[in-house]
């Protein structure tokens, strides 16, 4: 017989254990409704942006930059093809009566969003920050030089379509998502000229949870809100996350809002 090597904490109840899986589901059906948003966007945007290239303009490796690996990008997109044949209407007509040569608008509603997000990541510097301009995702009108060659070479949206895949599959997949480590959403600095960014901490302080908030569920909601704030003027997604957070979030003695990168007193 093994034994068991696990223990609670003195004072653990059960009933903020069922709080806390309650208060994740919720915060991630409200994650997953807003990403599904932005992804839309990111596709039509992304679409729309290298469509006037041409139809075809995503198989041609000069639209992008020059160490992205389209070789690799495209047999991707080619096997969301093959996987959409007999059962997506606009492809079969593609290929009965196009050669199989399926363009740019039809595509970006086959790849999965991890493809958006290489795909984006893939494109020029120009193109990239005329998506992340739509966005509102821009520079501080003071940034130095050496900032705006990073921002160039490391767009802080390419980061944060990969930081949202991987909180996507969290949430597709019904995994704990509120106090989890995720992929950072970049140095603080540099966007925390934007709204949605306000309290987002300069600086990692290990002594204090609240300020790894760039990899921690709370950066996630600010890059949600800045994306969402320009793709709905009006959204209430904010408010309501807020409200969640205020409202159902377990007051026990061991768990705090700060582990999920919230920001505290103090």
């Amino acid at each position: 017989m093994h034994q068991r090597l696990d223990a609670f904490l003195p004072g653990t109840d059960f009933a903020e254990i069922l709080a806390l899986y309650r208060f994740d589901s919720a915060l991630k059906r409200l994650i997953w409704i807003a990403i599904e948003v932005v992804e839309i966007a990111f596709r039509s945007r992304i679409g729309h942006l290298l469509g006037r290239a041409g139809p075809l303009a995503h198989t041609e490796p000069n639209n992008f930059r020059s160490n992205f690996d389209h070789t690799n990008w495209w047999a991707t997109a080619e096997s969301r093809i093959r996987r959409a044949r007999g059962r997506d209407a606009s492809v079969d007509h593609h290929y009965d009566n196009y050669g199989g040569e399926v363009p740019l608008w039809v595509l970006t509603d086959l790849l999965d969003f991890s493809d958006v997000s290489k795909l984006y990541a893939g494109l020029t510097s120009p193109d990239q920050r005329e998506i992340a301009e739509w966005f509102g995702v821009t520079m501080a009108d003071d940034a130095s030089k050496s900032s705006r060659t990073s921002w160039n070479k490391h767009p802080p949206l390419a980061n944060w379509l990969e930081h949202l895949t991987t909180v996507r599959n969290i949430c597709a997949h019904h995994g704990r998502l509120w106090n989890r480590q995720l992929v950072p959403i970049g140095i603080a600095p540099r966007v925390q000229h934007l709204p949605a960014f306000a309290e987002i901490a300069p600086t990692l302080d290990p002594s204090r949870p609240d300020t790894w908030q760039v990899e921690r569920v709370y950066g996630t909601i600010c890059i949600i809100s800045q994306l969402l704030n320009r793709i709905e003027a009006k959204s209430t997604w904010r408010t309501d996350v807020d409200s969640l957070v205020t409202d159902a979030f377990p007051t026990g003695r061991y768990r705090s809002v700060s582990e999920m990168g919230f920001p505290t007193a103090g």
